[in-house]
């Protein structure tokens, strides 16, 4: 994972992609979502690659169940 230069806090990642900064945390983790941790231990933050979460935020779908599909 590259980073670039500049990056963004997780609350303004948050606010791009609107879910919450924990979700962006767990997005980060999980690898679908560039980030690296800056600092140790339970006082590190997240920073996330805004390109990337540019580019998450055109693929997220919309929130709710998905609609069946009927078949006829």
């Amino acid at each position: 994972m590259v980073m670039a230069e500049t990056s963004i806090t997780t609350a303004q990642a948050a606010a791009l992609l609107g879910v919450t900064e924990r979700r962006v945390r767990q997005l980060c983790a999980a690898g679908i979502l560039a980030g690296r941790r800056a600092g140790t231990g339970h006082r590190a933050t997240w920073q996330v690659d805004p390109a990337d979460a540019q580019r998450l935020r055109a693929t997220v779908r919309k929130p709710g169940r998905p609609r069946k599909l009927v078949v006829l």
